[in-house]
């Protein structure tokens, strides 16, 4: 896949293949490294909490990533 002349885009990101955490930074593509163990007793200690707080026919999890410009998606993809 080639990048337009301002980088890549959120809907270049969607369609690459499973198997990699992408993240996109104004229209750079990069690989971000898993979570430590450490990391992710936190997030799932965080998550329990909310999930407690919320109404029951809410949904909370922790893997998702935020879209904040055409150009820029963090997050795990």
């Amino acid at each position: 896949m080639k990048a337009s002349g301002r980088g890549y885009t959120t809907a270049d990101l969607h369609g690459l293949p499973e198997g990699r955490r992408w993240e996109l930074i104004e229209g750079s593509l990069t690989v971000s490294p898993t979570g430590t163990i450490d990391h992710n007793a936190v997030a799932s200690w965080i998550a329990l909490a909310v999930e407690k707080s919320v109404p029951e026919d809410y949904v909370v999890g922790t893997n998702q990533s935020s879209r904040l410009t055409t150009t820029t998606s963090r997050g795990p993809m």
